[in-house]
């Protein structure tokens, strides 16, 4: 079948009445201050169970693409983002609401949006394949080395202190080892008769990780205004026109960054809005409501989306949280991310990137039309909505295999998951790890097995002495930045006590 055939086929109504529910449940739950996207795909993952394959990711891919332009509306009506990629958002937005320019600002947001996904989705179909056919070159001993190198990247830029993240990602990888043995199928660490003895279900793991734990430490939250003036949604033509280099500027940077594990688009907003300041006629009235900052910023998050799928779809490694709930998703209706996928499944893929670009239009139109149900969603107190996106969430854990070990699994994970808050340890690193531990094992194991236990396979071939050199590299920057902090915090201590 053609790709022509391909996209057609994802579109059916059904494709698109899902896209467009998925992108409405992502604003709305992304517009409310303390829920993320992480928190709408986990909620949705229950309801794509009984879905077919390619409607259940264009769901998910509609709730991830919503949730992230979702933060801007209380970034720009309350000074408040609702997701962190939209801090920057908050610069320029807010004081556009205090001069009554509220309706004008979000017209720019949601615009800016659908060039940012558009743009992505244009670059995600261009290099997903090519780089999927480079990464079928790979044995499992390169195969080991650029997941080593992927979780490295993560700890390297989640937190302030790497060290921490390394510990985060070695417990990742104990935790990765609890249960079923894939090549032995004996079971390791728990008993037989556990309830974690079939390993850790990624579903209730990730919804007990980031859904339980997030919700139970979050107490975010603000007031609306009393009265929000709405005219003017509608962009000017003449001032998109004016923007061409500033979008082009600040899509490629999201798209870069997107690329990039554990960065994504709460540093994508802030580098694009920084460089659209410095590149301005006029960088001085930056943060005094310039539609040119919130441009810069709405494009670049949205330009992540794309990225962020690349590495996914292409390689079978997420680079942050929503992108793990993606691969989880995947799995769960039997598709191994990779680059297999796109011979095996690409009824699948194609649904996917027919998602992201109708998407984008669908932020635009439902933004525009429906803003008023988000300013009310904004309204709900949060001690409604607490405890019913826990109900929700238990729910989804038990519906995970229809047994209670789902259950023990979300809890034990979302005390997992406080205690490393508590500690200060981040959770991107573990929750990587977790995900990508037994491939990395397997991997592992096939090419010590294929070596007869030699390690030159590690580092005989030109592709994995440049990958041990990148880990290396990476390894080395991030141990000297943890050198760096754990200095000024000393030095800090010492004048403090002067």
């Amino acid at each position: 079948m053609s790709a022509a055939d391909q996209i057609l086929g994802a579109l059916g109504p059904l494709s698109i009445l899902l896209i467009f529910v998925g992108v409405l449940t992502g604003m709305v739950i992304g517009a409310i201050p303390g829920l993320t996207a992480t928190t709408a795909l986990i909620l949705a993952l229950p309801l794509t169970y009984t879905l077919a394959p390619a409607p259940a990711f264009q769901l998910l891919v509609a709730i991830y693409v919503g949730g992230i332009s979702g933060g801007c509306i209380s970034a720009i009506l309350l000074r408040i983002p609702g997701t962190p990629s939209s801090i920057a958002t908050t610069f320029d937005g807010f004081p556009m609401t205090q001069k009554g320019e509220a309706g004008r600002a979000l017209g720019i947001a949601f615009f800016s949006s659908l060039v940012g996904t558009l743009f992505s989705c244009a670059v995600l179909v261009a290099l997903a394949e090519p780089l999927a056919r480079l990464a079928l070159r790979f044995g499992p001993a390169e195969y080991f080395l650029i997941i080593l190198l992927a979780l490295t990247s993560v700890v390297a830029l989640a937190g302030s202190d790497p060290i921490r993240g390394y510990i985060a990602a070695v417990l990742g990888f104990m935790l990765a080892t609890v249960g079923q043995d894939q090549m032995s199928a004996t079971v390791r660490i728990v008993g037989p008769d556990s309830p974690f003895a079939p390993g850790f279900a990624m579903i209730p793991t990730l919804i007990g990780l980031y859904g339980v734990s997030e919700l139970v430490g979050n107490r975010g939250g603000g007031a609306m205004p009393g009265a929000v003036p709405l005219r003017g949604l509608l962009p000017d033509p003449r001032f998109v026109l004016s923007q061409g280099w500033n979008f082009l500027r600040s899509a490629t940077i999201g798209l870069v960054i997107g690329l990039i594990p554990a960065v994504g688009g709460n540093v994508a907003n802030l580098v694009s809005y920084s460089q659209a300041r410095r590149a301005s006629k006029t960088p001085e009235r930056f943060g005094t409501g310039h539609p040119e900052g919130l441009v810069a910023s709405e494009t670049a998050n949205n330009a992540v989306i794309g990225g962020a799928i690349i590495p996914l779809l292409a390689l079978g490694i997420p680079g942050d949280a929503a992108t793990a709930i993606l691969f989880g998703a995947l799995l769960l209706h039997g598709l191994q991310p990779g680059p297999l996928v796109f011979a095996s499944n690409p009824e699948a893929v194609y649904a996917i990137y027919v998602a992201v670009m109708v998407s984008g239009v669908a932020i635009f139109v439902i933004g525009i039309g429906l803003i008023r149900l988000f300013i009310a969603a904004l309204r709900t107190p949060r001690a409604m909505l607490v405890p019913l996106v826990l109900v929700l969430c238990v729910v989804g854990a038990y519906a995970a295999d229809n047994s209670f070990n789902g259950i023990w699994v979300l809890l034990f994970f979302a005390h997992v998951g406080l205690g490393a808050e508590r500690f200060g340890l981040p959770l991107a690193p573990m929750v990587i790890a977790i995900i990508l531990g037994p491939i990395a094992e397997i991997n592992l194991r096939r090419a010590l097995t294929a070596g007869r236990g030699d390690l030159a396979g590690f580092h005989d071939s030109l592709l994995s002495q440049l990958l041990l050199a990148m880990l290396a590299l990476v390894i080395a920057l991030s141990l000297r930045r943890a050198l760096r902090t754990r200095r000024a915090a000393t030095r800090l201590l010492k004048e403090s006590q002067r």
